[in-house]
């Protein structure tokens, strides 16, 4: 995985992982559901944060009637599209999986919240969320207890998914762009406070993509660095072999990061309880 952060890289898991301590190893045996997603192939796009989810998704509802025509449909969030974005799908937070198995609730709440139908062709499921929620990076706890997770997910669909996808930036830049972000809309401890707390992650993006195989069972995960993630358009193309002409990008300004006189400026002004619009906010 380290060598393929120079390429994009395309990995076939079958027999690739080993489970070791830091991987996270559930005892729930449910039995399986019958299929809730009928589309002949599944993608999972599951960002990571801060590389260019809420842009590719913005792309993807900005094309979708061209998408449909060739047969292929998507879902994601309305957090930076709107009503559009109609996937809710809220798995349980890491900290609130109990050690001895993932509860048949979960799996249930999951389950209604894909239920999208009769679809055939092919359908993305694009949701940055489904690895966990930053702020417990910034705790010392990076992506953990991913496992239970995607058993929750790979159980509440019915079936593994035939693509993972997921991009991922170098943690220097990752770290500082989560920290940007997170800083916009609540008070952080001072960066000298978090950083030897980001330091001290043991788990690493190889550990996430071995996480994802043993969780979801996929047949194929692409890892791409951010680097070398190039348009919307080029990202779509990893995930599908269908050629769609006439798709038109979108302004890749969704969830930009605050410069840094702007994060003091907006830590001091949370600091002091003051409300902020989204207005100001910009």
């Amino acid at each position: 995985l380290r060598k393929s952060l120079g390429k994009v890289a395309v990995l076939a898991l079958k027999d690739w992982y080993k489970t070791g301590s830091l991987l996270y190893v559930s005892k729930w045996d449910g039995a399986k559901m019958e299929p809730v997603i009928k589309a002949d192939r599944i993608v999972l796009h599951v960002g990571a944060h801060r590389t260019g989810t809420g842009s590719f998704q913005s792309f993807l509802n900005h094309n979708a009637a061209k998408l449909q025509g060739a047969g292929i449909s998507a879902r994601y969030p309305g957090r930076d599209i709107g009503d559009e974005g109609t996937l809710k799908l809220k798995l349980p937070a890491a900290e609130d999986i109990k050690i001895g198995g993932v509860k048949d609730r979960h799996v249930v709440a999951a389950r209604r919240q894909l239920l999208a139908g009769e679809t055939t062709g092919e359908m993305i499921i694009s949701e940055e969320n489904i690895l966990g929620r930053m702020i417990p990076i910034f705790k010392g706890r990076f992506y953990y207890r991913i496992i239970p997770r995607m058993e929750i997910l790979a159980n509440a669909m019915g079936r593994a998914p035939d693509q993972v996808v997921m991009v991922v930036r170098n943690y220097g830049d990752f770290f500082v762009s989560a920290y940007a972000q997170m800083a916009q809309v609540r008070v952080m401890p001072a960066w000298d406070i978090v950083m030897p707390r980001l330091l001290q992650n043991e788990r690493t993006w190889g550990t996430v993509a071995c996480a994802l195989h043993k969780g979801l069972n996929p047949t194929r995960i692409t890892v791409v660095p951010y680097a070398k993630r190039g348009t919307n358009a080029d990202l779509l193309a990893l995930m599908t072999k269908t050629k769609i002409d006439g798709l038109q990008e979108v302004p890749r300004g969704t969830n930009t990061s605050a410069t840094s006189e702007a994060i003091f400026e907006l830590q001091a002004r949370l600091a002091a309880k003051e409300e902020l619009s989204e207005e100001t906010v910009q």
